[in-house]
């Protein structure tokens, strides 16, 4: 140390302390950049608030709105933000809306972001869409909601006015048809992949035995060179199926826009593929004539299609009333000018007061959990729109019997 010239003693720097110095001088001089750097990005997160053309606005825990920007305020009515603070947002909003936009907000509370559509409380239509978004403390606990509020009055108009216009168009009812085919493909989607799930359950099966035994057999180190190329080979055959399979139903499910000339036969053979173990896991009889050598011309996709849903339907039926000795019988026959299939079952017959009901469009005899309605109205347009044929049906022996009648021509 040495003495000033008051006569004190004055303390020394060392080079680490003026090192340590210059370090914190520095770093100040970094934290008073950013946060210059912030208060620039401050405002111009806050000009761009303020000027979006979207209405923001934040809501307290207690459902006042805390922060608006200018669109909010036109969209409420109002001149100032000040204005605006304290208000309960449903107060903009119409009362029939209150309680559906209450249910939105305490779910939004609860962290689940939310969407929705409401009408505001003016005299002139205005139709809003919204959203609840949950904004978090460091905590992780909701301390405010952040909302964001579009005017859609134009847009809603505007669908209203087409939704008007459609219903006296003549182009309706092909519209409909296009819905009703959309959704038909997606209950076929459905059957799909439940059919799928029949033919793999087999192959799948075998695949995790020989899996089990191989492990169980490297523990006990019993495994030589043969175990294990007889189970790779047994696991290739397998898998080779699982791939077979996919290829069969990805073949008929594709719609065709040529016709193809076939054999009843041929239709027969892959509906059967594809529905044996679903009939035989349901303890179902399948009985199956064949009296037609002839090939035609049609669509083949169209026509396996709805027979396989003859054919689930007529299984859906015998499961649900609980048929003594179930039996489903399909028979091909054919005359000079028709080609003829028969799937029948034992199970009672259809009522004769819905019988001539059951092709009409989203008319089901199932319950509306299980029934869609689409299914008989689809087979019958696919039949006689698309492939010039006829589809009938009667109650006969005890049981429901349909027909498809298609033309034996071969024009292509």
């Amino acid at each position: 140390s040495s003495m000033d010239i008051s006569g004190n003693a004055k303390q020394s720097i060392t080079p680490d302390q003026e090192a340590l110095h210059k370090e914190n001088l520095n770093l100040k001089a970094h934290l008073e950049n950013l946060e210059k750097e912030f208060e620039i990005q401050q405002q111009y997160y806050e000009l761009f608030v303020d000027n979006a053309p979207v209405a923001m606005y934040d809501i307290d825990l207690e459902s006042r709105i805390m922060t608006t920007n200018k669109k909010a305020l036109e969209f409420l009515g109002l001149k100032t933000a000040l204005e605006a603070k304290g208000h309960h947002f449903l107060e903009f909003a119409h009362d029939s809306d209150h309680e559906r936009l209450e249910e939105h907000f305490n779910q939004a509370l609860e962290g689940q972001e939310q969407h929705f559509t409401f009408q505001s409380n003016q005299k002139e239509l205005q139709i809003f869409k919204s959203c609840f978004i949950p904004i978090y403390d460091f905590h992780h606990h909701v301390y405010k909601l952040f909302s964001l509020t579009e005017d859609i009055t134009k847009e809603y108009l505007a669908e209203e006015f087409l939704k008007k216009q459609n219903s006296s168009l003549t182009l309706e009812n092909e519209r409909k048809d296009a819905l009703i085919f959309q959704q038909n493909r997606h209950v076929q989607m459905a059957q799909l992949i439940k059919m799928i799930a029949h033919q793999w359950r087999q192959p799948l099966s075998v695949i995790s035995t020989v899996t089990s035994n191989i492990r169980i057999m490297l523990e006990l180190n019993q495994l030589n060179q043969h175990e294990i190329r007889t189970a790779m080979q047994t696991i290739g055959e397998h898998a080779e199926d699982l791939s077979e399979i996919i290829n069969d139903f990805n073949d008929f499910y594709k719609p065709r826009k040529t016709k193809s000339k076939i054999l009843l036969k041929d239709i027969g053979d892959k509906v059967i593929e594809v529905m044996h173990n679903s009939l035989k896991e349901n303890g179902i009889t399948f009985v199956r004539h064949s009296h037609a050598s002839n090939g035609f011309c049609t669509f083949k996709n169209e026509v396996t299609q709805v027979l396989l849903n003859l054919l689930q339907n007529a299984q859906e039926v015998l499961k649900e009333r609980h048929v003594k000795d179930p039996t489903i019988t399909l028979t091909g026959r054919e005359d000079e000018s028709f080609q003829y299939i028969d799937v029948h079952d034992n199970g009672g017959g259809i009522e004769d007061d819905i019988i001539d009901k059951i092709f009409d469009p989203y008319f089901s005899t199932k319950d509306q959990k299980n029934g869609t309605g689409l299914g008989l109205h689809m087979a019958k347009t696919m039949i006689e729109s698309h492939c010039d044929g006829l589809i009938t049906v009667q109650n006969i022996n005890n049981g429901a019997q349909f027909t498809i009648r298609l033309p034996n021509n071969c024009d292509i």
